[in-house]
């Protein structure tokens, strides 16, 4: 069983209350991300999905926020045991303390699983942050790729899916930004900082 050694500090963001800073910090980055996120939506039984994505290309993702910073076979399994059933075929994603930056040029959000019973004690795939640019425009949209074969560090043509939307290919690694990803969780962190009373 996973042992956690951050403490949990309520902490208020945008008007509601969240359990601990680390899910307040992701609700700020999810906002950042243009996402549209339900905080506590639903309750399982045996596991309560932090967050829920809603819209996202057609399905929704279940989110689970942990202090860990490498996946946590236990909460996985949990996650995919417990929306079993009620959220059949359901995307799954687990986070930890902070995006992980993976390589020169990409950042994975966390762990991306699907709520089948086969997927019970299998490896999960990265869920990468994946950005799209729109042309003529200075803005992004931000969407999680689950690869099917991607080496961050390699310039070769990579297949993968996005959850937002369709299968894909591309070659090279530049709609992965990884600078933009720091600077959204930067300023996701900066959000629900404690600050001292006056």
């Amino acid at each position: 069983m996973t042992e956690y050694t951050i403490k949990a500090y309520p902490t208020e963001y945008k008007g509601r209350t969240y359990r601990s800073r680390l899910e307040a910090r992701w609700a700020a980055f999810f906002d950042l991300l243009g996402w549209e996120a339900e905080y506590e939506p639903m309750d399982f039984g045996s596991w309560s999905p932090d967050f829920l994505i809603r819209n996202f290309g057609g399905s929704d993702v279940l989110v689970e926020v942990k202090p860990i910073t490498e996946f946590s076979a236990d909460v996985g399994d949990k996650m995919i045991r417990g929306a079993l059933g009620p959220a059949e075929d359901a995307n799954l994603l687990l986070v930890g303390v902070s995006p992980l930056f993976a390589g020169p040029h990409a950042a994975t959000l966390g762990w991306h699983m699907y709520a089948e019973a086969e997927a019970v004690g299998r490896k999960p795939a990265p869920a990468y942050a994946y950005w799209q640019a729109f042309p003529h425009k200075p803005a992004f949209r931000a969407d999680i790729m689950v690869p099917q074969h991607y080496d961050p560090n390699d310039d070769a043509a990579f297949v993968g899916l996005l959850l937002g939307g369709r299968d894909f290919m591309l070659r090279g690694t530049d709609s992965f930004y990884l600078a933009h990803t720091k600077a959204l969780w930067a300023r996701a962190t900066e959000a629900v900082q404690w600050k001292p009373s006056r």
